[in-house]
């Protein structure tokens, strides 16, 4: 799977005190629960709900396209 973060999506991430990283973490790790397809913003997204890896692990919920 191949991951783009744009400015844009670097920021919003930034905003919530959360690195790119450990975004995909989100994605390499057992997720929890996914969500999708929806359409909002003129495009179609889906969501996932997953781990980190960090000590202690935290809970992400990420929206993509």
């Amino acid at each position: 799977m191949e991951f783009d973060w744009d400015a844009g999506n670097v920021e919003k991430l930034a905003w919530h005190d959360v690195e790119p990283e450990e975004a995909v973490e989100v994605f390499r790790n057992s997720h929890i629960k996914g969500r999708g397809p929806y359409r909002e913003g003129g495009e179609t997204r889906w969501d996932i709900i997953g781990r980190t890896v960090a000590t202690p692990a935290r809970i992400l919920r990420v929206v993509y396209t």
